[in-house]
């Protein structure tokens, strides 16, 4: 009896894994935390900075920048075709405040991201939203060392 309720207990996380991996979600999953959401200057769109701390089979510290209409949702920024920015480590910044302060409208069309990646952190980047005429821009800091 034990062993079965063990099998069916693990059928069940092993589908609800594959599930959560598989199936695209449309909205931010309830772990995820949104860090900030910044209007743009017409207030027309906002980027909304989402971090998710990783489950055991997906380790790690993930961070999100989506691009949507401001009358959205801001877990709708976490669909695919509004991310524009995501990151497996903490290139954004370890604090709410570094990963608020790397987000900025220039425009009320251009959104400026500025990271800071390193070898071990896989970053993906748009350079585009499905909004017409919205850019992103990305900015890396320059890691020159001084010497005296």
């Amino acid at each position: 009896m034990i062993g079965t309720l063990a099998l069916v207990g693990a059928l069940y996380l092993v589908f609800n894994a594959l599930l959560w991996i598989v199936v695209p979600r449309d909205t931010a999953p309830s772990s995820a935390e949104v860090v900030s959401s910044i209007l743009a200057p017409d207030g027309q769109h906002k980027a909304v900075i989402i971090f998710l701390g990783g489950p055991g089979f997906a380790p790690g510290l993930h961070q999100y920048v989506g691009v949507v209409a401001t009358a959205q949702a801001d877990g709708t920024a976490w669909a695919a075709r509004n991310r524009v920015f995501q990151s497996d480590c903490v290139a954004l910044g370890g604090t709410s405040d570094e990963m608020k302060g790397n987000v900025a409208w220039k425009s009320a069309q251009a959104l400026q991201i500025t990271f800071n990646p390193n070898r071990r952190c896989s970053v993906e980047l748009r350079d585009h939203t499905e909004e017409q005429g919205m850019r992103i821009v990305y900015v890396v800091p320059s890691t020159a060392n001084s010497h005296e």
